[in-house]
C-alpha cells in the first residue's frame, strides 16, 4: 500500500544523509585472498521497523476507501525522509555492530589453532597474515564478508546481536550464507571478483520477440 504524502513532503525540511552508490559499495570490497567468505543479510520490512513518535503519527494520516482515518505506528513508504533517515539508522547500526566485533576479536587470542592479533589500526592478523574484511550497507542490504571463516561467522554474530538489541529482523528467503557466488545490489560477488549479475542477463535472454505489429507499440 501506498499513500501520497505530496502535501506532506512539500512543507518537510529535508533530512540530509547520504545514500551511497551501488558500484561504490562493491568497488572497495578487498579481496586479498583466493578463498573469501560472503554473507549477505536483508532486513525484513524495510521502513515499516522503524517506529513513529505518537506525537507525529498526525502528520502520516490518511483515508482509506471505507472513509474511515487511519495513520501509521511505523515508518511508512512516501515520506520524503524516509530513505535518508532509514540509511542513517542502518549505518548507526553498522558502527556499532564493526565496534563490538573488534571488541570480540580482541577478547580472542587464537582461532582455529592461530595465533591472532590487532595492531594499532585495528588490522586483524592470523596466523602472521593480515586478515581481509569488512561490511557495506545500501539502505536495507547488507553485505559481510571475509578471508576466514571463522571471522565472518563472528561477524555475523555481531550483527544478529545489534539486530537483536533494536528488535530488527532479517528476511531469511532474501539472505545469502558462504555461497561461491553471491547477488548484491545488481552484481555478482565471487572469490576471484565481481561481474553484473547474471539474473540480469537472464531476464533480457529469456525476453519474448515480439509476434505480430502490435507488440511493438
Amino acid at each position: 500500500m501506498c499513500v501520497s504524502y505530496r502535501q506532506l513532503n512539500s512543507v518537510t525540511r529535508p533530512f540530509e544523509y547520504p545514500i551511497p552508490r551501488c558500484d561504490d559499495a562493491i568497488s572497495i570490497m578487498v579481496v586479498g585472498s583466493s578463498c573469501i567468505w560472503i554473507i549477505t543479510v536483508d532486513a525484513r520490512q524495510g521502513y515499516h521497523q522503524v517506529s513513529v513518535r505518537r506525537m507525529d503519527r498526525e502528520k502520516l494520516a490518511f483515508f482509506a476507501p471505507n472513509h474511515k482515518k487511519y495513520t501509521f505506528k511505523v515508518m511508512p513508504f512516501g515520506p520524503t525522509n524516509a530513505p535518508p533517515f532509514y540509511s542513517c539508522m542502518m549505518h548507526q547500526l553498522k558502527d556499532e555492530w564493526e565496534t563490538l566485533f573488534i571488541v570480540r576479536v580482541r577478547s580472542l587470542s587464537s582461532i582455529g589453532g592461530e595465533t591472532i592479533t590487532i595492531d594499532e589500526n585495528d588490522a586483524i592478523i592470523i596466523g602472521g597474515k593480515t586478515l581481509y574484511h569488512g561490511s557495506r550497507v545500501i539502505i536495507d542490504d547488507i553485505l559481510l564478508w571475509a578471508s576466514n571463516l571463522d571471522i565472518i561467522l563472528l561477524y555475523f554474530e555481531c550483527v544478529c546481536g545489534i539486530f537483536q538489541k533494536y528488535r530488527v529482523s532479517f528476511r531469511l528467503d532474501k539472505c545469502d550464507f558462504l555461497k561461491d557466488r553471491v547477488e548484491y545490489v545488481g552484481h555478482d560477488l565471487t572469490p576471484k571478483g565481481n561481474c553484473p549479475a547474471q539474473s540480469k542477463f537472464d531476464m533480457i535472454r529469456d525476453w519474448k520477440l515480439p509476434t505480430n505489429s502490435r507488440a511493438l507499440h
